[in-house]
């Protein structure tokens, strides 16, 4: 593709514009598959074409941003993206330099009460932002499992605990895509303690599967 490595917004505009023309969609049609995506959330619901060039356009867009052309941003002004949560997602963390994402993202993972499908692409993200994450996840992995045991002592109800299994949970599985001496322990750890997905992440580790599985593309 022209312009492989976008650093003005001249090239960013050029890139658009024979993107839309190869795919054969215009910037209206773009907005109004988004405006349509049924609901956000539904695993059910695959990404029709128009959602999908949205998807690759905010990845471009993401590159073109880290090269300094901000106003590749500008492109998804007007766009209904919290229809389609990975668009979301991703135009969210764009502007984010990869230790904001890094918080961003653990944050969101350890203050969840239940996970959707779509929230894999938070899994996945925080994946991507490859071994510079490592550090914090390891910090949150042993400060969770601390407020954990003091939950615990302290005979909190349930629901607090099942929060902190539940940031744990995300972020052992993430964990466990890394290639790190230190993951395999910390995930025997977890699985001799009874942690209920702790031993299949081992398991899978072990067999030499990395990475983050999601389900719409």
């Amino acid at each position: 593709m022209i312009f492989p490595d976008v650093r003005t917004p001249d090239q960013w505009q050029q890139k658009v514009m024979l993107f839309l023309q190869e795919a054969g969609l215009t910037r209206e049609a773009l907005q109004e598959a988004i405006h349509k995506h049924p609901q956000r959330g539904d695993p059910m619901v695959y990404p029709s074409r128009g959602v999908v060039a949205v998807r690759v356009l905010l990845e471009l867009a993401s590159e073109a941003y880290a090269n300094g052309v901000k106003e590749a941003l500008r492109f998804f002004d007007g766009m209904a993206l919290e229809r389609d949560y990975p668009s979301w997602l991703r135009y969210q963390l764009i502007p984010m330099d990869v230790k904001q994402r890094v918080r961003w993202l653990i944050n969101s993972l350890t203050h969840k009460k239940a996970m959707r499908f779509v929230d894999r692409y938070e899994l996945l993200a925080l994946w991507q932002c490859g071994i510079v994450a490592l550090p914090e996840i390891l910090a949150k992995i042993e400060e969770l499992s601390k407020l954990k045991e003091s939950l615990r002592l302290h005979s909190e109800k349930d629901e607090a605990i099942g929060r902190v299994n539940m940031g744990l949970t995300n972020l052992l599985e993430v964990l466990s895509g890394y290639e790190d001496p230190r993951v395999e322990p910390i995930l025997e750890q977890f699985a001799q303690a009874g942690h209920p997905k702790a031993e299949e992440l081992l398991r899978r580790h072990r067999q030499g599967l990395r990475g983050i599985v999601t389900f719409d593309w």
